[in-house]
């Protein structure tokens, strides 16, 4: 009896919490409703240049880059003259391993 009292609970409260997720869920479109011409730059506060690297199969390294920039001309009427720039300091590269920075930093 004990048992179908804790099942019976068990699925009461998976009913409800079920029904939260209506109410957190955000009511949105996934429709681009406007492209807007300008020139854009990157938030580099707001930003992260990320990369991984396989290691022998048995791990990865991941790695980021703290020094980078990247603006964007953008026409939606012409997009063949759109343009992007970016650029990346390969000294800026941290992998929190000292070692394999400085051989990563001595290739370039």
């Amino acid at each position: 009896m004990r048992l179908l009292r804790l099942t019976g609970f068990t699925l009461l409260l998976s009913l409800l919490l079920s029904g939260c997720s209506a109410l957190v869920t955000p009511d949105k479109t996934d429709q681009v409703t406007e492209l807007k011409p300008g020139a854009y730059e990157i938030d580099p506060k707001h930003s992260t240049l990320l990369f991984k690297i396989g290691h022998l199969g048995l791990s990865t390294y991941v790695g980021r880059f703290n020094e980078f920039s990247a603006s964007l001309d953008f026409d939606p009427d012409d997009i063949a003259a759109t343009r992007l720039d970016a650029r990346v300091d390969t000294a800026s590269v941290d992998v929190n391993d000292s070692f394999i920075e400085s051989t990563l930093q001595e290739s370039y």
